[in-house]
């Protein structure tokens, strides 16, 4: 008897201590409390991605493609050659990079280097590709390689270009047309020990222009240095720059040997429009006939009168060119309208002797960067 009450009790009480029966629950409930519940282990701290880096820099697969429209247009008055409405400059440009390590720019375009304001032709005025020594955005500053291979203008100062449209200028300089070679096909090096400081540049370039292959023995080179000093809210850069130009045998008609050094500096205000620019050039120049000694200097003064507004004057003297009685004088002045980031309007005076010939014209250039 005492064996079937013991039996009795013992599954009594294991009948009181079973969990209650959950109820049924539904896909959704039951996805819902998965979400819910904790982590089997914590999580690991995400680990950086390491970018590759050897001796050319970082590698990546970033690709970039722009495309630029610059169109001059100009309306003179008073010129016995030149006067009534032209476009003295239109060109349509595709740059960008290709990886982190090659940049490249290709540029149709007419401009006056090549053609007249009567015949415009549209054809390449540049295409090079650059190579970089490391990632164009992760310079490595105490050392920066560049090699550019194509068709552009060599480096000789900052306001050299054949191109009206290249840089914010109103025209080019004469005597720098007359003494430096415009755009040709080679290939240059730059090297920036302290980047945005200091500068060496060198180059070799056919020589003989970009049309065709070279059948005068032509060859150029090309070297200059250029260095940055900042100061009191001000920079001043002061630079030096050289060419060796030589075409064909001494005893050939076609001879030509020319040597020219350019010496330039320039002090501008951050901030400021303000900014004076000044250079002495000089040189050998000798071909088949005569031997020459150029020599010239040109200078530049912007002033900032308020905001979209600022008066520009320059001059330029050059003699000896070769060429004629060898004598250039240019002289500009006039105000420089800034109405928006991507337009710039000049009206401006020109007075011009070439060898002679003197001009006095009056321009009023409209320049849209797009």
């Amino acid at each position: 008897m005492r064996f079937w009450i013991f039996l009795g009790l013992l599954v009594v009480s294991s009948v009181q201590a079973a969990p209650p029966v959950s109820p049924a629950r539904t896909i959704n409930e039951l996805e819902e409390a998965i979400a819910d519940a904790p982590p089997l282990a914590a999580p690991q701290p995400t680990v950086p991605e390491r970018r590759r880096a050897n001796l050319f820099g970082t590698l990546n697969d970033q690709q970039l493609l722009l495309v630029g429209v610059r169109i001059d247009a100009a309306y003179t008055g008073g010129g016995a050659v030149v006067q009534g409405f032209m476009i003295p400059s239109v060109r349509l440009t595709a740059w960008g990079r290709a990886g982190d390590l090659i940049a490249y720019r290709f540029s149709l375009g007419q401009t006056k280097e090549f053609s007249s304001v009567l015949l415009p032709t549209l054809m390449p005025v540049q295409a090079y590709v650059d190579f970089n020594s490391s990632s164009a955005m992760d310079w490595d500053p105490h050392s920066r390689l560049t090699l550019r291979f194509g068709l552009f203008t060599p480096t000789f100062n900052p306001w050299w270009t054949p191109d009206l449209s290249e840089i914010a200028l109103p025209d080019y300089n004469e005597s720098h047309r007359a003494l430096f070679l415009a755009r040709d096909i080679g290939a240059e090096i730059i090297l920036e020990p302290i980047v945005g400081r200091l500068q060496f540049y060198a180059g070799m370039f056919n020589g003989s222009g970009i049309f065709a292959t070279n059948t005068n023995n032509s060859r150029a080179f090309t070297a200059g240095v250029q260095g940055n000093v900042l100061f009191n809210g001000a920079k001043w850069m002061m630079g030096f720059s050289a060419l060796l130009h030589e075409q064909a045998d001494p005893t050939n008609v076609n001879f030509r040997s020319d040597a020219i050094g350019n010496l330039f500096t320039s002090l501008e205000f951050a901030g400021s429009p303000f900014k004076l620019t000044a250079e002495l050039f000089g040189g050998g120049l000798s071909d088949s006939t005569r031997n020459s000694t150029a020599l010239g200097g040109a200078g530049a003064l912007y002033i900032p009168v308020f905001t979209g507004l600022r008066f520009f004057a320059r001059a330029e003297v050059l003699r000896g060119t070769g060429t004629g009685t060898g004598l250039i004088r240019n002289g500009q002045f006039g105000p420089i309208l800034d109405l928006h980031k991507s337009t710039q309007a000049y009206v401006f005076y020109q007075y011009l002797d070439t060898n002679g010939s003197i001009e006095h014209m009056g321009w009023v250039r409209v320049r849209l960067n797009i």
